[in-house]
């Protein structure tokens, strides 16, 4: 049955995202030493975006690819691939400004013919050479987190899924994966300081399930070998351990340790980093953004974490009221949370899964 305190953290989350990405929408690509000299320790508050014609409090692209996928799993009670293409095609023709490059030519496709939604991003990512591993889908992966936040085995199928929308390479769905799995941890309210190391060991075991050896490394490597590398970044193959390694640095890394590259790995890191080290959901999004960088991607990580960690009503008023379409944001959230419930009971009356009347177990 659906607790006011389960729905207090699943609706943390959900806000977390997006005042995170409003906060820091207006910052990205500064450095963090302009940011932090400019600011130090004062509260933020919304501003506006003038580069991307946002007023105060109104999140970017985020934000909004979240929102759409929401949208498909209320509607399709489960990701819809096609359903979820659709939608993000919809949001894509009304101009947005801040996906980044990679997203861009992804939904081009998917706007020129929807039937190829499922090889869109495995195209893009070979013309790449296998280089693209950038932080663009993050955010709206956390979506089958806060879905199947009952059952650890279906949110990783999920979460493979919704990344190869249009992120093929695998260090973006590893990075996925440990951002959701930690959500899950603190969706059940199970935060502990070593949830880093939890996670190394929840994806060492993920890589060795059939599910990762089917949907992540079954790529061609002869295609990506006849691709030139004009990129200043490795190849999956010639660093197929960044996530591991981002993660191995995390327990003993301090708040200047942290890259803001916009490499998948280092974003994943940066916002696990703020969220987990933070007293207050106000410190975790303000650390996040004075990093610099890529400061929407990286608070709105900041944001679902520490959103899910401290819950909704430990978020500032000014931020949960003020961001735009608050309203809309809660009606999606509370849909979303009663379809994850009924799914989950679903799934206990016909035999598919044991009932746990525990928190899903650390792997």
């Amino acid at each position: 049955m659906l607790t006011e305190l389960v729905r207090d953290h699943f609706l943390g989350a959900l806000y977390g995202v997006a005042v995170g990405d409003a906060l820091g929408s207006p910052h990205e690509g500064q450095p963090g030493s302009v940011l932090r000299m400019k600011y130090g320790e004062t509260p933020m508050h919304f501003v506006p975006d003038p580069r991307r014609g946002l007023r105060p409090g109104q999140w970017n692209d985020d934000t909004a690819q979240l929102l759409a996928l929401i949208e498909s799993y209320n509607v399709c009670r489960d990701f819809e691939g096609l359903d979820a293409a659709a939608r993000l095609v919809d949001w894509w023709k009304t101009n947005p400004r801040g996906p980044s490059e990679l997203t861009r030519r992804v939904l081009r496709i998917f706007q020129h013919d929807l039937d190829f939604w499922s090889d869109a991003a495995i195209g893009v990512w070979y013309e790449s050479a296998g280089t693209e591993a950038g932080d663009g889908g993050l955010v709206r992966t956390l979506v089958p987190a806060m879905f199947h936040f009952g059952d650890i085995h279906k949110m990783v199928e999920r979460t493979i899924d919704v990344c190869r929308l249009t992120h093929r390479d695998p260090r973006a769905i590893e990075a996925s994966l440990v951002l959701n799995f930690v959500l899950v941890q603190l969706l059940h309210r199970r935060f502990a300081p070593n949830l880093p190391e939890q996670a190394l060991t929840f994806l060492e075991a993920t890589r060795r399930t059939r599910v990762w050896q089917a949907n992540v490394l079954n790529v061609d490597r002869a295609i990506l070998e006849r691709h030139t590398n004009y990129s200043p970044y490795p190849t999956y193959f010639e660093a197929p351990n960044d996530t591991f390694e981002a993660l191995k640095r995390l327990p003993k890394a301090r708040y200047e340790d942290l890259r803001t590259t916009g490499r998948v790995a280092d974003t994943m890191a940066t916002g696990l980093w703020c969220a987990l080290h933070a007293r207050t959901f106000e410190e975790a999004v303000h650390r996040a953004v004075m990093l610099g960088g890529k400061t929407d991607t990286q608070a709105a990580l900041a944001g679902a974490l520490a959103g899910a960690r401290f819950g909704f009503a430990r978020i500032p008023r000014e931020w949960s009221a003020g961001v735009v379409d608050s309203a809309r944001l809660m009606a999606l959230g509370d849909v979303m949370i009663t379809r994850a419930m009924v799914s989950e009971e679903r799934d206990f009356q016909e035999g598919r899964r044991e009932p746990q009347r525990r928190p899903p177990p650390v792997v």
